[in-house]
């Protein structure tokens, strides 16, 4: 048998980390988005357990729209969260507060998988940041918490290209329709981001200080809503 090629050796590497993170498991969360790493992540661990893709999404957003699509293509089942504007903002606040070198659209970008754990504390969440994300700060945190992150702990150095990670959802046979979508960040894709400036903006103030300190806000409510979308069911 001959050596593997640079694609076949990163999906086996990602398929082992995921084997033994779900090992003796009966269902795995996966931190979902509909992006090309979440697909991914999803395709591999649809192998060895059932599987529940999460999406924190505003109303809609990229990724909210995205995961129903996929969830009709996979048959997965999708769990759709929309958080409220001041339980975004508290999560954005505490990844700050826990590592100040976070960037502001950093931090943000880890909101939604700060909310997947919140949901869930007594259970492993699978994430797809280790194969995408090479800050030095968010890899740091992200080692810190207890999601498990396939691919990363073999990195050294920068994450997979995003021409690698297409040639492995070839491999996995996930259609170019899906795998080819526009890439977007966390932030940006599950409307966070915009929703935090549209706050920023609200308290005359910059997107860095609305994280770093304690203005107090009113003019935002609202109660977290959460949709689990049946496979049979239409989309609204």
């Amino acid at each position: 048998m001959g050596a593997d090629t640079p694609t076949e050796g990163l999906l086996r590497r990602v398929d082992s980390d995921i084997r033994r993170a779900v090992a003796g498991q009966e269902r795995a969360i996966i931190a979902f988005s509909g992006g090309l790493a979440s697909l991914i992540l999803a395709a591999l661990v649809r192998k060895r357990c059932d599987v529940t893709c999460e999406v924190v999404g505003l109303p809609g957003s990229a990724d909210a729209e995205s995961a129903v699509v996929a969830e009709k293509f996979l048959d997965y089942p999708v769990r759709i969260v929309r958080p409220a504007p001041m339980n975004v903002l508290r999560a954005a606040r505490a990844i700050v507060s826990a590592d100040a070198r976070l960037s502001p659209p950093a931090a943000l970008s880890l909101v939604p998988l700060a909310l997947v754990e919140a949901r869930h504390p007594r259970e492993r969440i699978l994430s797809g940041f280790g194969l995408t994300w090479d800050s030095s700060p968010v890899r740091s945190f992200l080692r810190s918490r207890s999601t498990i992150l396939p691919g990363l702990q073999a990195r050294t150095a920068a994450p997979p290209s995003r021409f690698r990670l297409l040639r492995v959802a070839d491999l996995l046979g996930l259609p170019e329709s899906f795998s080819r979508a526009a890439r977007r960040t966390p932030a940006e894709g599950s409307g966070i981001g915009p929703s935090i400036r549209a706050m920023a903006h609200a308290e005359h103030a910059s997107v860095a200080r609305l994280l770093a300190s304690g203005i107090p806000l009113h003019d935002y409510h609202g109660r977290a809503a959460t949709r689990v979308i049946p496979k049979s069911s239409p989309v609204d």
